[in-house]
């Protein structure tokens, strides 16, 4: 293959005939290293690879920087969990309430428990939401506490909770049940549910605990051994 210079077409075909060599017909830079065009000089190779590697590099460290932020994040967001306390419940739910009204347009109310329950479900499945609307300088997860406050009350409502003092730190949500009580933990399965949740997760969540004296009741006939034959 000729190279090093530009031709014309004319000047091109005669140098073919004279070297029998094809290869140079047509108009163009005809660089050692490049065939039809296409680039196969050691220069270029390098300047590819040095690109991949950057590109490389740049993924890598989103990643790292991704995973530090999410593990700050849930740090700082437990720490303000095991802050909470009993007095602070009732500020917190209405924080939540006005947000949703002044910054979504929805009504939250504790009387009606479907209706909310699924507006709480429906927004914590898209937690960008939230976390923009009731972020704080300082904390960004920060809505995890007024909308973990909003849930325990459902529950408090609807399913006869009580709030109660944690042993390590912040609010649990207690219901009495016939033969004991179960605890539930409504800012730590916000939590959970913004790290693993999967949509719809909040939903049963209240739900289950809106109703569980109720199926405790219906349960508890089966594993009675007075009423086996």
């Amino acid at each position: 293959m000729t190279s090093g210079y530009f031709a014309r077409p004319g000047r091109l075909a005669r140098l073919a005939a004279e070297t029998g060599c094809p290869d140079v017909i047509g108009v163009g830079w005809l660089h050692p290293g490049w065939t039809d065009g296409r680039a196969t000089h050691p220069g270029g190779q390098r300047m590819l690879l040095y690109g991949l590697g950057i590109a490389a590099l740049l993924f890598v460290s989103a990643v790292v920087l991704g995973a530090l932020h999410l593990r700050e994040s849930r740090r700082r967001a437990l720490a303000a969990i095991a802050m909470i306390t009993l007095p602070q419940i009732e500020s917190l739910r209405r924080e939540c309430e006005t947000v949703f009204r002044d910054r979504f347009g929805k009504t939250l109310s504790l009387g009606d428990f479907e209706s909310s329950a699924l507006l709480l479900s429906e927004y914590l499945d898209n937690s960008q939401l939230l976390k923009s609307a009731f972020a704080r300088p300082d904390f960004y997860w920060y809505f995890i506490l007024p909308v973990g406050a909003y849930i325990g009350e459902l529950v408090r409502t609807h399913g006869k909770g009580t709030w109660r003092t944690s042993r390590g730190g912040g609010v649990e949500m207690s219901i009495d049940l016939d033969d004991g009580h179960a605890t539930m933990y409504p800012f730590e399965k916000i939590l959970k549910h913004l790290l693993m949740g999967s949509a719809g997760d909040i939903y049963a969540y209240l739900k289950s605990a809106a109703t569980m004296e109720q199926v405790v009741s219906r349960i508890a006939p089966l594993h009675d051994p007075a009423g086996s034959p």
